[in-house]
């Protein structure tokens, strides 16, 4: 009866400390659970991340500038219009620029010219040594040309002086470019089929080979696909 009774005292003694346990952690719980929707809002702040690794390898167009004047100076993607051996690219340029104090800018392009060299691993065209020249502004003086150029130059720093290689290949004229046959490398262009109706090409390993076709007057090529 003894060692029952023991027994009974030491099991009353765990429930105790559980259902203690238990009051304790209690106002616990909706802490914890209101912090639960606060951690789930914070999970799409790591969505940054992952658009800053679509930023493209010139770091994009147009580019926003601020002149020694205060002028604001806004240049847009160069147009190629020439990329001689892939050493000496001429371009044309979109320029917006507004003089500090000014309400609207001054509209125009610049020629841009340079020696370039490329950088095939990370996809970059530097045209580091700059030549500006040509520029068309309607709305400014002629005195005033060269301010701008002068400031566009000064505003381009050697590290900005660099285009995405795939934008230079996307401008460049393909009719300029003429294939060079390789000795060992068969380039002539394909023959092109066409039909104005209904038809299937059938491709022949040379000459076709007929065999009758049982039961009738047709017959099929057997060295078909």
């Amino acid at each position: 009866m003894l060692l029952l009774h023991s027994r009974r005292s030491r099991n009353r003694a765990r429930i105790a400390v559980a259902t203690i346990v238990s009051l304790l952690g209690s106002p616990i719980a909706p802490l914890v659970a209101g912090q639960a929707p606060a951690a789930a809002k914070a999970a799409p702040a790591a969505r940054p991340a992952a658009a800053a690794a679509t930023t493209p390898p010139d770091g994009g167009w147009p580019r926003a500038y601020t002149t020694a004047s205060g002028a604001a100076l806004l240049i847009y993607q160069p147009q190629i219009s020439s990329w001689t051996d892939q050493k000496h690219v001429v371009a044309y340029a979109a320029v917006s620029y507004t003089p500090k104090g000014a309400e609207k800018p001054a509209l125009g392009t610049v020629k841009v010219e340079s020696d370039t060299r490329v950088a095939l691993d990370e996809r970059l065209v530097s045209f580091s040594e700059l030549k500006l020249d040509e520029p068309s502004f309607p709305t400014l003086q002629r005195d005033q040309l060269r301010t701008v150029v002068d400031e566009i130059t000064k505003s381009l720093a050697p590290g900005d002086r660099v285009i995405a290689l795939d934008r230079v290949l996307a401008n460049i004229d393909m009719s300029m470019i003429i294939p060079k046959n390789v000795d060992g490398v068969k380039a002539d262009p394909p023959p092109i089929f066409f039909s104005k109706t209904a038809a299937v090409l059938v491709n022949i390993d040379g000459d076709p080979i007929w065999a009758p076709i049982p039961q009738n007057d047709l017959k099929t090529a057997v060295n078909t696909n």
